[in-house]
C-alpha cells in the first residue's frame, strides 16, 4: 500500500549512511573561495538502469591560472527544447557553441511519477509491483537511448557534450555543445536549494538522543506526560509564513506502535540475532516480533544478514529464510532448526571416519 511503501522510504532515508551534497552547494563555492575559477557539474552519461547514472554526479572544481585566459564563462545562447528531432537540426547548423534546456530526463522520470503520487494518494490505496520504483519502463528505456544516440550523434559532427541537471523541473536536464573548449558547465537557472546536505545515520543517531530525552523527561514530567514513541526529523516542516507545518508531520505507522509493544529477546540465538540486526540496521531497539522489512531492511542487507550469520554463528541459511521468515522469533527458529542439522551432519561424518579408522580402512 501507499502508507507502506512511504514508512518503508522514510525508514530508509533515516538509516542512509552515506553524505550527499546538493550541486547547488558546489555551485556557490567560487563565491566563498576566490581561488576557485569555476565549478563544472556534471551528470553521467549511459543508458544503464542503475543508481550511479540516475542520481549521482560528478563535479570538477578549477583552480585560477593566471597564465591562461579562462574560457569558462565564454557567453553563448541557451535555447528551449522542442524535440529531439529539431535538436538534431540544430547540430547540422553553423552555430559553435549553445545550449539547451528543459531536455526530459527519462531516467528518473518514473522514479519521480511514484514520489508524487506518495505525496497524494490515500494511504491504503494499493500500488501493483509494476507500479514501484525499480527498473525503466519500456518507454523511458527508449527514451533514455533514444537520447544518447542524438549525444552520439552530436560528437560526429564536431561537438563536445556537457550535461547537467536542470534547475527549473527534477525531471529535466541541460546540455551545452560546443566545437571548441567547453565553458562551465552548469544548469541555465541558478541553483537555489535552501537544503544543501543530508543528515547520514540519523537514524542510530536519534536512538542514542531518544533514550536520553526520555531518561530527562522522566525526571521532570509525570509518567502520563513523558511520550511513548519518538520520531526523528532531519528539519521540521515549514509553512509559506515560516511556521511549523502540523499537516506535513509524520504520523506514526502501525510498525512503529507495535514496537511499544516490545518484547525482548528470550534465548541466546534471539539475543545474537538481535545484536546482527541492530548493527546492521542502525536501530538501537530490537525485538523478537519485528519485523526485519519493516525495520527498514531491504534485499541487499538480508543479503549481509545472511553473510553475518555465517561468520558469527557459523551456519549457513538460504536467503529465501528471511522473506519467509521475518521476524527476529521466526528467524531464530530456522537457524536454530540449521544449526542443529549442521551439527548433526558433522557428527555422523566424524562417526563415520572414526568406523573407518576401527575397521582399518583408513
Amino acid at each position: 500500500s501507499v502508507g507502506t511503501i512511504a514508512n518503508r522510504i522514510q525508514r530508509r532515508l533515516q538509516q542512509e549512511e552515506e553524505f550527499l551534497l546538493s550541486p547547488t552547494y558546489f555551485a556557490q563555492l567560487p563565491a566563498r573561495y576566490p581561488e576557485i575559477d569555476r565549478v563544472d557539474i556534471l551528470v553521467k552519461r549511459g543508458v544503464g538502469d542503475n543508481e550511479m547514472l540516475r542520481y549521482r554526479y560528478d563535479v570538477i572544481l578549477h583552480k585560477k591560472d593566471e597564465s591562461t585566459k579562462s574560457c569558462g564563462h565564454a557567453p553563448f545562447t541557451w535555447y528551449d527544447f522542442v524535440s529531439l528531432e529539431n535538436l538534431r537540426d540544430m547540430l547540422q547548423g553553423e552555430e559553435q557553441i549553445f545550449g539547451v534546456s528543459g531536455i526530459p530526463n527519462a531516467r528518473v522520470k518514473d522514479d519521480l511519477a511514484l514520489a508524487e503520487g506518495l505525496r497524494h494518494w490515500p494511504a491504503n490505496q494499493f500500488i501493483s509491483s509494476s507500479e514501484q520504483a525499480g527498473s525503466f519502463s519500456e518507454q523511458s528505456t527508449e527514451q533514455v537511448q533514444s537520447f544518447e544516440l542524438l549525444l552520439q550523434y552530436a560528437e560526429l559532427c564536431g561537438y563536445q557534450c556537457g550535461m547537467t541537471w536542470s534547475q527549473q523541473q527534477p525531471d529535466l536536464l541541460d546540455v551545452i555543445f560546443s566545437r571548441g573548449t567547453l565553458p562551465q558547465i552548469q544548469a541555465r537557472s541558478d541553483y537555489s536549494q535552501a537544503h544543501l546536505a543530508n543528515y547520514p545515520q540519523i537514524s542510530s543517531i536519534s536512538g542514542e538522543l531518544s533514550e536520553l530525552l526520555e531518561s530527562a523527561l522522566k525526571k521532570q514530567l509525570p509518567e502520563y506526560m513523558v511520550p511513548s514513541l519518538y520520531i526523528p526529523l532531519e528539519r521540521m516542516p515549514l509553512s509559506l509564513n515560516n511556521k511549523v507545518d502540523k499537516k506535513a508531520l509524520p504520523v506514526p505507522n502501525e510498525d512503529d506502535l507495535r514496537r511499544q509493544a516490545y518484547t525482548a529477546p528470550r534465548d541466546e540465538m534471539e539475543k545474537k540475532l538481535c545484536q546482527l540486526w541492530q548493527n546492521l540496521l542502525k536501530v538501537h531497539q530490537v525485538g523478537v516480533n519485528d519485523n526485519f522489512f519493516a525495520l527498514g531492511g531491504h534485499s541487499l542487507q538480508a543479503t549481509r544478514l545472511i553473510s553475518s550469520i555465517r561468520n558469527e554463528l557459523d551456519v549457513e541459511i538460504p536467503l529465501r529464510s528471511i522473506f519467509e521468515h521475518p521476524t527476529l522469533e521466526q528467524l531464530s527458529k530456522v537457524v536454530t532448526v540449521h544449526l542443529v542439522m549442521a551439527r548433526r551432519k558433522h557428527f555422523q561424518a566424524e562417526q563415520g571416519a572414526t568406523q573407518k579408522i576401527l575397521k582399518g580402512d583408513i
